[in-house]
C-alpha cells in the first residue's frame, strides 16, 4: 500500500511528521505533556465533557458532585496521556514497550493456543489500549479488529506502524475476513464493548442499565468454536503497565444472547471498577435505548449553532461571486439546491462555479453562471503548476465574495494562499470557523446531511435557503428529446416508472441487482403501471438489458439513448423513480416525484438525495455506512426485497 501523497493529505503529513518528532521524547515526559493534552481536552472539547459527566453519574451514583469531578479531571489526564502514549507505540520499537510491561497469567492464553482451538482476546477500550499491540506480538500470531480512519493518510500510517506487532488489521466490519481468521485457528484481539445501535444487539445491565451490547462476541465463538479469553491492560502508575490474561470464559457462549452479554458485561464493569478514570468514558455509551426510555444524553445540537460571521456588505454591492464545488456528480447536484438560493439573493451579481470535469458540462449553459470552469485540482502529475493555475484564474476574477461548499483541506489552504498573489477577497465563506474564512457557522453534529451543512454556510452570511430541492435547467434538446422518447414508447402521466439500476464510479458495489429490479417492475406492472421505463449509460448495458429482456413488453429499455439532463424531463411524469444511491438519483431528485434511493455502503442520513418525496433503504447491519471501495459480501443491497421497496413508495 503506497502512501497517498496527494497534495490534500499535505497538512495531514506535517502532522504526522510532528508527531514523530514528539514521539522522541522520553516515555514519562509523553506522560507528563499527554496529561496536560487531557487538562486542555476537558476545556476545548465541552460536549465530551458532559457525556463524561453523565456517563459518570449514570455509574457512579453513589459518588457525590466533588468525588465525580475529580474522577472527570483524573479521566481526561489519563485520556490525554493515552493519546501520545499511542503516538509513542506508533513511532517507537515494540520492545520498547515490552520493556515497560509486566505480563500476568500468561499461562492461561498459553493454554487456550496448546488446544488448537482459535482464541478471542477479550479486551475493553481503557486508555491504554494501543500499548497492547507491541506486547501481543511477541505473544504469537494475532489479528485486530480496528475502525478505519476516514484521513487516508492517518490510515496509512496506523496500519503501517501497527502492522510492525500485529500480524493485520481487519476492519470492523469486514466479518467474513474475521470468521477466515478464526475458523483456520487463529487469534483475534476484541473490544465489543461500544455502542453500534439496536441491529445484532441486546439490552444487557451494565453498571445496572439496560445498555445495548452487541452479540458478535457470543456468535463468533459459536460459529468457530472459539475460545474466549479475556485480556485487560492497565497502566501501572508511571512505571509501566500491567497486562493480565483470564482464564477463559467457561460454558461460553450458552446460548442466550441475552446471558452472554450480561456476562461480558459484569466482567467489564468488574475490571472499570478497578481503575474507573482509565475507561474510555467519552464514548456515549448508552446512546441505544430501550423504545420509550428518554434519552441520557443531551442533544446540544437542536440549538441552532451560533455563527461565526464578519460585517457583511450590502448585497448590491457584491458584483461578482466565486462558488467552489469540486465533489462527485451526486454532492455537486445537492448543491444546485444552494445555487438556488443564491442566485435569488444576489440577482445582479455575476456567479462564477469552479468545479471539476466534467460536472462542467452539466452546468455550462446554466442560467445562473455567467462562467463555469475546472481545474484539475486532483492531477497527480505537476500539482504545483495546477494549483498555481487556479491562484492566477481566482485573482483574474476580482471576486468580491467566494462561497466555498467543499471546506476541505485543499480548498481552505488555497483560499488562504490567496492572499499570497495579491487577490484579495472581502467575504470568505466556509463550513468551519477557520481561517481563511470570515463568515461560518458554529459547529455541527458529524451525522449532519451534506444539504444541512451547505445551508448553514449560507445562512451564517445571512442568505435565505427555502429551496427544497436541486434545481437544474436541462436545455432545448435535453427536453425535446426526453419528449420524443415519452411519446415513441408511449410513457403516460403517471402510468409509467423509472428504473435506473446502474453505478458507474462505484461498479457492482451500489447496484442492487438485475433479478431484484426484474421482480419489482413485476410487481409495479401488475398493479397500477403500464410500463417500467430503464436508463442508464453506456456501462450499464448489460444490466439494464438484463432487466429489459426478463420483463419483455412491460419495459422499455432507454440505456444509452439520453444524456443526463434528458432525465429530468424524463422522470417528470414517472409515477415512481427506483435508483442505486448514484449520482443519477440525485439528479432524478430534481424532479420532485416520488423516489427510493436504494443505499449501498454510504451513510443515507449524510448523502441521501434531497426532497420531500425522497426515501432511502438501507439494510440494518453491523457493518452499514462502511464507505468502503471492496465488499466480499454486499448484504447491504443484497438484503433489500423488492417488497421493502413497493412499501417505501410513497402515495
Amino acid at each position: 500500500m503506497r502512501p497517498p501523497l496527494n497534495p490534500r493529505y499535505w497538512p495531514t503529513w506535517i502532522g504526522i511528521a510532528g508527531m514523530w518528532l514528539l514521539a522522541r521524547l522520553p516515555w514519562r515526559a509523553q506522560l507528563g505533556l499527554g496529561a496536560l493534552l487531557g487538562q486542555a481536552m476537558r476545556w476545548l472539547l465541552p460536549s465530551r465533557r458532559r457525556i463524561v459527566r453523565t456517563n459518570l453519574r449514570l455509574c457512579f451514583p453513589e459518588l457525590n458532585n466533588d468525588q465525580r469531578e475529580s474522577l472527570v479531571r483524573e479521566h481526561f489526564r489519563d485520556l490525554g496521556a493515552g493519546l501520545l502514549e499511542a503516538n509513542w507505540c506508533w513511532f517507537n520499537q515494540p520492545e520498547r514497550v515490552l520493556e515497560k510491561t509486566r505480563i500476568e497469567g500468561e499461562k492461561h492464553f498459553r493454554q487456550a493456543l496448546a488446544t488448537g482451538r482459535p482464541v478471542i482476546l477479550l479486551t475493553a477500550h481503557f486508555t491504554s489500549l494501543e500499548a497492547v499491540g507491541p506486547v501481543l506480538g511477541t505473544l504469537g500470531v494475532v489479528h485486530g479488529l480496528y475502525r478505519k480512519h476516514r484521513n487516508a493518510a492517518m490510515e496509512w500510517t496506523v496500519l503501517r506502524a501497527r502492522r510492525r506487532y500485529i500480524t493485520d488489521m481487519i476492519p470492523r466490519e469486514d466479518m467474513r475476513a474475521t470468521l477466515r481468521v478464526l475458523k483456520r485457528g487463529g487469534v483475534i484481539w476484541y473490544a465489543p464493548d461500544q455502542d453500534y445501535g439496536r441491529r445484532n444487539s441486546v439490552f444487557a445491565p451494565f453498571f445496572g442499565i439496560p445498555t445495548a451490547t452487541i452479540t458478535a462476541t457470543s456468535r463468533l465463538a459459536r460459529r468457530t468454536n472459539a475460545l474466549v479469553v479475556p485480556m485487560v491492560m492497565r497502566r501501572d502508575g508511571s512505571s509501566g503497565y500491567r497486562i493480565e490474561f483470564e482464564a477463559p470464559l467457561d460454558g461460553f457462549p450458552s446460548g442466550d444472547d441475552t446471558a452472554d452479554a450480561t456476562r461480558i458485561n459484569q466482567l467489564l464493569e468488574r475490571w472499570i471498577r478497578q481503575t474507573p478514570a482509565h475507561y474510555w468514558w467519552i464514548h456515549r455509551r448508552f446512546k441505544t435505548r430501550p423504545r420509550g426510555d428518554p434519552p441520557f444524553y443531551r442533544k446540544t445540537h437542536n440549538a441552532p449553532p451560533k455563527n461565526f460571521t464578519a460585517k457583511l456588505p450590502i448585497r448590491k454591492d457584491v458584483e461578482r461571486i466565486l462558488i467552489i464545488k469540486w465533489s462527485a456528480m451526486g454532492d455537486v447536484i445537492i448543491a444546485t439546491t444552494v445555487f438556488e438560493d443564491i442566485a435569488k439573493a444576489f440577482p445582479n451579481a455575476e456567479l462564477h462555479l469552479n468545479t471539476m470535469a466534467p460536472w462542467d458540462t452539466l452546468l455550462e449553459n446554466d442560467p445562473r453562471f455567467k462562467k463555469v470552469f475546472t481545474v484539475p485540482m486532483r492531477a497527480r502529475r505537476k500539482p504545483l503548476r495546477e494549483i498555481w493555475g487556479w491562484l492566477m484564474t481566482v485573482r483574474a476574477g476580482r471576486y468580491d465574495m467566494v462561497i466555498d461548499l467543499q471546506s476541505n483541506d485543499r480548498s481552505r489552504i488555497l483560499i488562504w494562499l490567496l492572499r499570497f498573489v495579491f487577490a484579495n477577497i472581502l467575504i470568505r465563506m466556509g463550513d468551519q470557523r477557520l481561517a481563511p474564512y470570515n463568515v461560518a457557522p458554529g459547529p455541527m453534529p458529524e451525522s449532519s446531511h451534506a444539504i444541512d451543512r451547505l445551508r448553514a454556510t449560507l445562512q451564517a452570511g445571512n442568505i435565505p435557503t427555502p429551496t427544497n430541492r436541486p434545481v437544474l435547467h436541462p436545455q432545448p434538446h435535453n427536453i425535446e428529446n426526453a419528449k420524443r422518447l415519452r411519446q415513441d414508447h408511449e410513457l403516460r402521466d403517471g402510468r409509467y416508472a423509472v428504473f435506473l439500476p446502474g453505478s458507474q464510479a462505484a461498479g457492482h458495489l451500489k447496484r442492487w441487482g438485475a433479478r431484484r429490479y426484474v421482480a419489482l417492475g413485476l410487481a409495479l406492472t401488475d398493479g397500477e403501471l403500464d410500463r417500467i421505463a430503464i436508463v442508464g449509460g453506456p456501462d450499464e448495458m448489460d444490466e439494464c438489458q438484463a432487466i429489459a429482456d426478463e420483463l419483455g413488453d412491460r419495459a422499455v429499455n432507454l440505456c444509452g439513448q439520453t444524456e443526463i439532463l434528458d432525465i429530468v424531463p424524463l422522470c417528470a411524469g414517472a409515477r415512481v423513480i427506483v435508483a442505486n444511491d448514484t449520482g443519477t438519483a440525485h439528479v432524478a431528485s430534481a424532479t420532485g416525484r416520488p423516489l427510493v434511493a436504494i443505499c449501498g455502503p454510504t451513510d443515507p442520513k449524510r448523502v441521501k438525495p434531497v426532497g420531500d418525496n425522497v426515501v432511502a433503504l438501507q439494510a440494518e447491519l453491523f457493518c452499514r455506512n462502511c464507505y468502503r471501495k471492496t465488499c466480499s459480501h454486499h448484504s447491504c443491497m443484497l438484503i433489500v426485497s423488492p417488497q421493502h421497496v413497493l412499501d417505501a413508495i410513497p402515495s
